[in-house]
């Protein structure tokens, strides 16, 4: 199911895009406010209004969502069907059929295709979606005809205005694929793609692991789907070495683009061999560069009391509040990537079997993840490491040079392809050793950072971020009554109002807690004076002075709890006790 949650609260950076505003202030805040709005499709229960999966008893599932950020609507995607939904009520827009179609995992498919093997009625499988909002243009991409992605107009999902020539992603119902929309090397938007190689027919092999697309320029002239960038030898495109590509597996969790950079996240192998450990990654191409020459991996670590958290589940980029910010010794316009993690069981015999010990880790982009970045790439062009990439055919000695990070930074053909040795590492802020993570989602209000985090039986863990070392879980919501997992598309509006959740037979828009009654809540002298079960609140101008957890005392609380009841006219404050 789908779900929606509304949360009066700030507006804030989408999944896989770079936030480029501060957010405005809080104007309200709802605290479990039950409501009914009816609708065709839709239903609130309690604080949740749900889109339910009417093909899920043909098993159907949900699997992929993504908010539009003009925060109109809202694309939700399962086997054979894609749904364009209202985001106030989660009633259908339009419906789009996308599967079954007469498929054969021998043919290449496509408009052209002569392939005389027998086809079969196929399941379309939803493998990544994007909003590209530049062109009107929804990003579809499914398992059918080898794995092919369609531009579709983004107010009329039935009409696919372009489908991709070649195959481009995983065919399977299981194996990843990620998608976003960057800057590309002539400054145009491109769509960055990461995608899991899947054995087949030889024209798989000419599926690249990591790429930049073309998309609609406006101008008549882009031939979408192209490489951005192409010269006689090279490209905007790296592939897995031939003899690695049925051993050696990468899992791409999620993309995102930040200052000249854009990243996936990524699962594999530590090293070549099926003993080797799994390990988390962070993959980066500099967006200016056209041969891809700057490709470079860097493990990403998540590390408290001997355990390692090694199973990247999803992340999210925004900003950070004020408290958090001050911690890491940034600034709250600052970027940071949000990761949940799960430790694998070192015992099983299965690599990447997941326990049920979970964390999340915190990592400042420009403090933290770039400058590591660049020690491992200046170590490798001052001819100190191997490239460590043999996957990608790249494990030879790093050659000395003189060259300055200004001139390396997007690339040079003499240190082409680069596997770091240094990791990225984080102690976890929170830790559970009974839950598996799934998802992520950050929202910000004032001081505070606030996570939603979903889990692989139906919670939604609400929790306040306090700073680089602590965090403290405030709410614990039950999505699904069936203990369905939280799909890793969770996200916020683009106005912070409203939170989405999706579960494989549902979706939700849950009214939720605000992120400054969590403020208040999360404050042991505000819980002993206060029991607050429902509010409903504009904010006052005189407010803040009264909300510092830190300094909220005893006196303070009861003089906020007589304002609050004393509040006149449109600017009242209810709270039921």
């Amino acid at each position: 199911m789908y779900y929606r949650a509304e949360l009066c609260v700030l507006p804030r950076s989408k999944r896989w895009q770079t936030p480029w505003s501060k957010s405005p202030p809080i104007s309200c805040y709802i605290l479990f406010l039950s409501i009914f709005i009816p609708s065709n499709y839709g239903y609130h229960t309690d604080e949740w209004i749900v889109f339910k999966n009417k093909h899920i008893d043909e098993g159907m599932a949900f699997e992929k969502m993504v908010v539009d950020p003009s925060n109109t609507r809202i694309y939700v995607a399962g086997v054979n069907y894609l749904y364009d939904l209202h985001s106030s009520d989660l009633s259908v827009r339009v419906e789009a059929v996308t599967g079954p179609m007469d498929d054969s995992d021998q043919c290449k498919g496509g408009r052209n295709d002569s392939c005389t093997a027998i086809r079969h009625k196929t399941n379309s499988h939803a493998k990544a979606l994007a909003v590209y909002d530049k062109s009107s243009q929804l990003i579809e991409c499914t398992s059918l005809f080898q794995g092919r992605c369609r531009l579709r107009n983004l107010h009329n999902i039935s009409n696919v205005q372009i489908e991709s020539p070649e195959p481009m992603i995983a065919n399977d119902a299981t194996s990843s694929a990620v998608v976003f929309v960057g800057m590309g090397p002539s400054k145009d938007p491109v769509l960055y793609v990461g995608t899991t190689f899947v054995r087949g027919p030889l024209f798989r092999d000419d599926i690249p692991a990591v790429t930049s697309l073309r998309l609609s320029r406006g101008d008549g002239e882009a031939k979408e789907f192209e490489l951005a960038d192409k010269g006689l030898a090279t490209g905007t495109e790296i592939s897995l070495e031939r003899k690695f590509r049925s051993s050696y597996r990468i899992d791409y969790i999620g993309g995102f683009e930040s200052g000249r950079y854009a990243y996936f996240a990524t699962r594999q192998g530590a090293t070549i061999g099926e003993d080797a450990p799994i390990q988390s990654r962070l993959v980066r191409v500099c967006t200016g560069d056209a041969h891809f020459y700057s490709y470079t991996e860097v493990p990403l670590e998540c590390t408290k009391d001997d355990i390692n958290y090694n199973l990247i589940q999803d992340v999210y980029v925004a900003t950070a509040g004020y408290n958090l910010a001050k911690s890491f010794g940034i600034s709250e316009g600052d970027e940071v990537l949000y990761a949940v993690f799960v430790a694998d069981d070192t015992a099983a015999f299965q690599r990447n079997f997941p326990t049920r010990r979970s964390a999340v880790c915190v990592y400042p982009i420009q403090k933290h993840v770039e400058k590591k970045f660049e020690e491992n790439i200046m170590e490798c062009y001052r001819g100190k490491n191997l490239k460590q990439l043999p996957w990608f055919k790249s494990s030879d000695e790093c050659k000395g040079t003189h060259l300055s990070w200004k001139d390396v930074e997007c690339g040079q053909d003499v240190n082409k392809n680069i596997g770091g040795g240094k990791p990225i590492s984080s102690e976890p802020l929170l830790t559970v050793d009974d839950a598996r993570f799934t998802a992520i989602a950050i929202n910000t209000t004032r001081g505070a950072t606030v996570a939603f985090i979903g889990t692989d039986d139906g919670r939604i863990l609400k929790t306040i971020l306090h700073d680089s070392t602590t965090a403290e879980v405030y709410a614990t919501e039950e999505v699904s009554s069936s203990h369905e997992p939280i799909l890793a598309d969770l996200d916020f509006s683009e106005n912070g109002q409203y939170a989405y959740v999706l579960t494989p037979s549902k979706q939700r828009n849950n009214k939720g807690v605000s992120h400054k009654a969590a403020m208040l809540l999360s404050n042991p002298a505000f819980r002993k004076i206060v029991r607050v079960h429902e509010m409903i609140c504009k904010l006052l101008p005189a407010l803040p002075k009264y909300v510092s957890v830190e300094n909220t005392l005893t006196n303070d609380v009861n003089m906020l709890k007589h304002r609050l009841m004393d509040a006149p006219g449109d600017d009242s404050i209810f709270v039921l006790v």
